[in-house]
This record gives C-alpha cells, sequence and structure tokens, in this order.
C-alpha cells in the first residue's frame, strides 16, 4: 500500500493513535498486527507467502545457532534457497523465460505470470543478512517469534527499504518507546519533507518524464535532453521522499531506520555516488557479495591481478544490482554500465590517472560530469525497451 493513498491515510490515522493506547507488554503484537493489515491490503496471499519464509528463517536459526560444522552450513544453505529460489520464481523465473524463447529454440517455456508480491526484495535481503549474521555468530538467533516477525514486516519499510539489519532493529523493536512530543515533531517533518518531495517535485516531473519516454520518436534535441535531467531528478526525490515518510512513520513509534540518501548527485565518482545512493542496499551488497566475490577472484588469479580482480567484481556486482531493480534487460545493461563506470575507474586509479581537482570550478566541472554520466545511465533504467533507448 502506498504511503500517498487515500487507504494508508485511513488506516493511519485509525491504527497508529490506538498504539500509545496499548499497554506496552502488547505493543510488539499490536505493531505486528498493523504491519499485517497494512500488508494484507495488496493480496492476502502475499501475506501467507511473508509468514511461512518468516516462519521458515525463525526455526533455521534457532536449530542452526547451536549446531556444529557442516550441519550449520547446511541449515545456511537451506535457507538461501527458500529465500533466493522464492524470489527467483516470483521475479525472474518469466524473465528467464522469456529470454530463451526469444532464441526460438524447439523447446518453449511457459510463463507463470505471477505478480510480484510488495516488498519481496526487501524482506529477503533483510531475513538473508539476519540468517548469515546468525550462522556468522554475530547475531544471537531471537526467541521471540513475534520480534522476529515484526522485524521481517514492519510495515514502515517493508514495501521500498531501507534494509534493515537484524541487529539494530530487533532492539529498537524489543524496548518500544512511548509518546514523545519531540519525537512527534521531527516525525512529522520527516513526513511533511517526504511528501513534498514524492508529491511536488517527483509527481510532478514524473508528468513531463513520462510524456517523452512513453514516445520517445516523437521529440529530440532539447526536449529529451530536459527529460533526461528531469528523470534523474524525479528518480531521487521519488525514491529518497519516501524513504523520508517511511523513516519519519517509523520515528512515531521510536525506531530510527537507516538513513539511504547522503546527497548522492554532488559525489565527485560514480563509487563516490553509489556510497550516498541507496546505501542500505550498497552496505548489505558490499558485505554479502562484493566483499567475497572479490576474495574468490583474487584467490582464483594467485593475488597476482588485484585491480583487474576488482574491476571483475564491480562489473559483476553492478550488474546483479541492475538485475535485482528489475527482470529487465534494460535493468541489466543499467547496471552493467554503472559497473563499466566503476571498471574504468577502478582501471585509471592502477595507470595513475588521477582527476582530483582542488579548485572549485574544478570540482563543479567532475560533479557535473559525474551526474552527467548517472543520468546517461538512468535512461536505461527508466525506458520501455531497448528499442526507446536508441
Amino acid at each position: 500500500m502506498s504511503f500517498v493513498s487515500l487507504e494508508f491515510f485511513v488506516l493511519f490515522s485509525v491504527t497508529v493513535p490506538l498504539y500509545f493506547m496499548v499497554p506496552s507488554k502488547l505493543r510488539i503484537a499490536y505493531l505486528l498486527v498493523i504491519s499485517c493489515v497494512f500488508y494484507s491490503v495488496g493480496s492476502i496471499s502475499y501475506l501467507l507467502l511473508l509468514f511461512l519464509s518468516t516462519t521458515v528463517d525463525y526455526f533455521l536459526a534457532r536449530v542452526m545457532a547451536p549446531a556444529q560444522e557442516p550441519r550449520r552450513r547446511t541449515y545456511l544453505i537451506l535457507s538461501l534457497a527458500v529465500n533466493l529460489g522464492t524470489l527467483g520464481a516470483f521475479k525472474y523465473f518469466d524473465f528467464f523465460a522469456r529470454s530463451v524463447n526469444s532464441l526460438h529454440l524447439p523447446v518453449i517455456i511457459g510463463e507463470l505470470s505471477w505478480l510480484m508480491p510488495i516488498g519481496l526484495s526487501f524482506y529477503t535481503f533483510a531475513k538473508i543478512g539476519y540468517i548469515v549474521d546468525v550462522y556468522r555468530g554475530r547475531q544471537k538467533p531471537e526467541e521471540n517469534f513475534a520480534l522476529f516477525a515484526a522485524f521481517v514486516s514492519f510495515f514502515p519499510n517493508l514495501a521500498a527499504g531501507p534494509i534493515e539489519r537484524a541487529g539494530h532493529l530487533i532492539p529498537q523493536l524489543r524496548s518500544l518507546k512511548s509518546f514523545d512530543e519531540n519525537r512527534l515533531t521531527h516525525s512529522l517533518m520527516l513526513i511533511l519533507l517526504g511528501l513534498f518531495k514524492k508529491v511536488v517535485i517527483a509527481d510532478h516531473l514524473a508528468i513531463y518524464v513520462n510524456q517523452v519516454f512513453n514516445q520517445p520518436y516523437q521529440y529530440s534535441g532539447l526536449v529529451l535532453l530536459t527529460a533526461v535531467i528531469f528523470l534523474s531528478f524525479q528518480i531521487y526525490t521519488d525514491f529518497s521522499g519516501y524513504t523520508d515518510i517511511a523513516r519519519g512513520i517509523a520515528l512515531l513509534f521510536g525506531i530510527e531506520l537507516f538513513q539511504n540518501f547522503r546527497q548522492p548527485y554532488f559525489a565527485l565518482t560514480v563509487q563516490d555516488f553509489w556510497r550516498r545512493w541507496h546505501m542500505s542496499l550498497t552496505n548489505w551488497i558490499r558485505e554479502f557479495l562484493f566483499f567475497p566475490l572479490a576474495r574468490f577472484l583474487l584467490k582464483a588469479t594467485n593475488r597476482r591481478y588485484p585491480r583487474v580482480a576488482e574491476a571483475s567484481t564491480y562489473l559483476i556486482v553492478m550488474t546483479l544490482i541492475g538485475l535485482w531493480h528489475g527482470a529487465n534487460w534494460t535493468f541489466v545493461i543499467w547496471g552493467m554500465l554503472h559497473g563499466l563506470y566503476m571498471v574504468i575507474e577502478t582501471l585509471s586509479n592502477m595507470l595513475h590517472i588521477r582527476v582530483s581537482p582542488t579548485h572549485r570550478w574544478g570540482m563543479i566541472a567532475k560533479g557535473v560530469f559525474v551526474f552527467s554520466l548517472v543520468s546517461f545511465a538512468w535512461i536505461f533504467f527508466r525506458a520501455n525497451s531497448l528499442s526507446d533507448v536508441g
């Protein structure tokens, strides 16, 4: 359910004030019920999927913690198989089927045409982070099922992030705070800021952007360039605005969610852009995918080509990030393009080619250049098809 919909406003106005009237011992249960109500508005079957996958990881973590190797690894693999298998079936099976069928092979793969469950990518990554942390001994398995389920299904960040870690969110859920006027003021400021960015800026920019991108053959020159620039700010204000609303709503309950954006369009390199953009995803990818893959490639090359291993890791990881954003070749190429940017940056460092202007105008020029690279990549992200990209 969208935060800017009438249904959300009605449910929010009724359920949230009642939360502070509930006895403190029952608040986690009430918060879980609220989250389930908000999520089930989309589809009751998706709520069942969320409950089943949460139950699987809850019990797997409980039995994995005291176990010894190799049984611990078996539980970890089982959890990853369930989570990634579910994500792959709903999000990527039809994309895989269409891609194979386009090759005109003798065998035709039928499409499932399943609707994508709301927030599946986000709560899948949250649960994977939890189960891996338990495996590594960084996180104790949660004994309270309601508390763990509230962590997975916490409605402010369930639909669009940020991707929370158990070590950050569960302790806050365990000690939910009572009503506080100062916190209410800060929360409302975040919500209003998010609404302004989302409704006033992003939605109005979308009118122009959608008109041009849905009929790109009818426009040329300055109109297309303007649409691309507007698109960059539309995506940022839409996503960061939605995140601000989520953080503001969570703060009403005394919960502080991760900050997801930090002035990304002020970055002076593409790598720095990703340290500022969708930070919860970037941090998750860095810990659970980038570093393990980089170590594997470094070991495979006998540590002879560290820069090559680093560049290859960037290309592979960014391609997967593109695929994570959407099951379409436009998203894949968008991710590959960002990976290529990072490869070029890595190789330029390897060749000692550095562009680090100290003069203010030089810094501005470099920032504009990086913004232009990112904006160019957004064309692939937004275009309806690869032919439209051309």
